[in-house]
């Protein structure tokens, strides 16, 4: 394609290489003028009419699919409604007690749902066969429309990509993991601003991409991990005398205050160790938890739950500092694995386990040698302390030889392959390189937003953006556009400060 960057004419481009220099790409203008939203048509009407009419209309219906102000709205606005139709007619359940009738019906739904994968085929290979502009590209895979008349809810073609029912070809496509992969590196292309100070702004903002904003949340993670594991290796001394303001200090505020911004955000995995966090302080108050009570062995639970899921390929995570198609098909590849084959067998051994457990804990009570004062640096950290290490310990032990021994196996079984997969991602079998690319294009989404506000910084949108939106909505008031500037205001005073310090000590490229 003549819109790639970054590498020489007889060089073929690679699934790393740029579609679009970074050093333009933040303020390149948009190729043609875009309708606004508003002004779009939704996407439930085609849908529907599609599904009542039959797939066959598609060709000999014109009005199903109405004119849009440019080709890229066009082609953007028939893969969302292909799309979504075909993940309709993928899950569609029939409960007939005609069994003969019930059959038919499913074989209709497959039926659809192949001449609606060749025609999402059809128009992205028509699409993409003149040249086209790395904007265009990108604006094919972000433009937004209404999910319905009237409301508030969009989706964009990048939206579907991450369900497990889109068709491979689309999915898989090498162009479109360039134009993610320069998204996440580079962000989005916007239109220049009008005045210089805009440009400037515009410009800073730009520093701040989806991979930038990522490290800092890991960052913020990590810190946030270190902080816990700091309060369960030095807890604080239960005081001779207790007093009404108790020993709650600044290290505790700060592991609630960030426990109850996890709680904000979509990710599931990271909820259920914050609950727990928050359960084993609350439950403490006026005091914080000292070693021995049951809220601080929750405290360590939590921990053990914090450092396993930092390895699950989901954000935040160490995963995604890397090259997404190194890193990421591997963890998927472990977790799948260990979630389809070794979860249930550590869910059989767990009685065991428990028991083995609490005999160890018995048995290497008062086991520690008692070392003469001044070689220690730390005072020693409470029984319980050691115990939940040493089984997590354990636990990430097992883990490394089951991952080398499945990693063997899957290695032995590539050998037997007739040729090496053509991409990096599928390294490990195609499923697993494409539940990677859908977690990665999930990815990209959630952090490609505006003005995305990681944990604990989306507790301040929370407050001031969020709650007086609610408000003037439940009582009828119109939010006022100003309401966009206050979140851009706030946003660059917060997290675009900090993001242009981690932007400027990203020291690696790819």
């Amino acid at each position: 394609m003549s819109s790639l960057a970054n590498h020489s004419p007889g060089e073929p481009p690679t699934e790393t290489t740029s579609l679009l220099d970074h050093r333009h790409h933040a303020i390149s203008p948009v190729p043609e003028a875009r309708a606004p939203l508003g002004r779009r048509p939704p996407i439930t009407p085609s849908v529907n009419r599609i599904r009542a009419q039959g797939v066959q209309a598609i060709s000999s219906d014109g009005s199903l699919l109405p004119a849009l102000h440019t080709t890229v709205e066009e082609v953007a606005f028939k893969l969302i409604v292909f799309l979504q139709t075909y993940i309709v007619s993928k899950n569609a359940k029939y409960a007939r007690r005609d069994v003969w009738e019930r059959w038919s019906k499913e074989q209709d739904a497959l039926h659809d749902a192949k001449e609606l994968e060749d025609h999402i085929v059809q128009t992205w290979s028509d699409f993409i066969e003149s040249d086209r502009r790395a904007e265009e590209l990108e604006e094919c895979l972000w433009c937004e429309f209404p999910v319905d008349q009237g409301q508030r809810h969009t989706v964009r073609v990048v939206d579907l990509l991450k369900h497990p029912d889109v068709p491979e070809s689309l999915a898989a496509h090498r162009l479109v993991f360039l134009s993610l992969d320069n998204t996440w590196c580079y962000g989005k292309a916007a239109p220049p601003a009008d005045t210089f100070s805009g440009r400037i702004l515009q410009h800073l903002d730009a520093k701040v991409t989806p991979r930038v904003i990522h490290a800092l949340d890991t960052l913020l993670q990590l810190g946030y991990l270190a902080l816990l594991a700091n309060y369960i290796l030095h807890p604080p001394d239960r005081p001779i005398i207790a007093t009404a303001s108790g020993v709650v200090g600044g290290r505790e505020i700060v592991l609630l205050i960030y426990s109850f911004s996890l709680l904000l955000r979509p990710n599931k995995p990271h909820i259920i160790p914050s609950i727990l966090v928050i359960l084993a302080f609350m439950s403490s108050l006026p005091s914080a938890p000292f070693a021995g009570e049951t809220p601080y062995t929750i405290l360590l639970f939590a921990l053990v739950l914090h450092v396993l899921i930092l390895h699950l390929p989901r954000p935040p995570s160490p995963n995604f500092f890397l090259a997404p198609d190194i890193s990421l098909p591997l963890s998927t590849l472990l977790w799948y694995e260990f979630s389809r084959t070794l979860f249930p067998v550590l869910l059989f051994y767990l009685p065991a386990f428990l028991i083995s457990s609490y005999l160890l804990s018995v048995a290497i009570a008062d086991s520690f040698p008692h070392f003469p004062p001044g070689i220690m640096v730390f005072t020693s950290s409470p029984m319980e302390t050691r115990q939940a290490l040493l089984i997590l310990w354990g636990i990430i032990y097992f883990l490394i030889l089951a991952s080398a021994a499945l990693l063997v196996l899957f290695s032995a079984s590539l050998l037997s392959l007739p040729k090496r997969p053509s991409s990096t991602w599928d390294r490990y079998s195609r499923p697993v390189g494409l539940s990677a690319r859908r977690i990665f294009a999930a990815t990209v989404t959630a952090y490609a937003t505006p003005h995305p506000f990681p944990p604990p910084f989306n507790l301040l949108w929370f407050v001031f953006i969020w709650l007086p939106t609610i408000m003037l909505r439940v009582f009828g008031v119109k939010v006022p556009v100003m309401a966009q500037t206050v979140e851009r205001t706030l946003w660059r005073c917060t997290v675009g400060i900090v993001g242009l310090v981690v932007a400027g000590l990203w020291l690696w490229r790819r």
